[in-house]
């Protein structure tokens, strides 16, 4: 395993009946695979984001059987990696989430359009997220709600410093958003 010879270790621990050691090889064979795989250009050759997507996934199901929170972590965040490769930029924020990588989780929340979870992650885990980063994200998200006309949203998310005059504050984030 160590010498990455991955489907080999694979067939050693499936020998040894070491079902959950040969998945975890399999896992990594997978994605090894998959970086093997050419990257082009057209649209309708998958075979690259299949092989990837295919990696995630026996990544996911190995974090699902650690024995410690450590490992569980690192397959979590190699399955958002895969994810990332595969273009598949939502199912990679949820593993990044349960990475706890919130920072990245939230970033492809947003790049993903699902501005709701992206806000979600900034204010459930703000200790855990580079301010830049955080205000970043939600002047995003509000100018999107803004633009959906979802202002009850955006009154929601503005943590206003001006008291009850959050109409100002939302009025100052997106001349600032649309002027940039």
């Amino acid at each position: 395993f160590d010498n990455r010879r991955y489907l080999q270790s694979k067939r050693c621990y499936e020998r040894a009946n070491l079902s959950r050691e040969s998945a975890v090889a399999y896992a990594y064979y997978l994605r090894e695979q998959a970086r093997g795989t050419a990257k082009t250009r057209k649209t309708t050759d998958n075979t690259r984001t299949i092989a990837f997507v295919a990696a995630a996934e026996a990544f996911l199901q190995s974090a699902s059987q650690t024995f410690t929170l450590k490992e569980s972590l690192a397959y979590y965040r190699n399955a958002a990696e895969c994810f990332v490769e595969a273009d598949d930029d939502r199912r990679a924020a949820d593993a990044y989430l349960r990475a706890e990588e919130f920072t990245r989780s939230a970033q492809l929340y947003r790049k993903a359009g699902s501005f709701d979870e992206a806000v979600h992650v900034v204010q459930t885990h703000r200790q855990k997220i580079a301010e830049s980063d955080a205000e970043t994200i939600l002047d995003v998200a509000k100018l999107h709600y803004v633009k959906e006309n979802r202002l009850e949203y955006v009154l929601v998310q503005s943590r206003c410093q001006h008291g009850t005059n959050c109409a100002h504050h939302l009025h100052h984030t997106v001349e600032r958003q649309t002027s940039s």
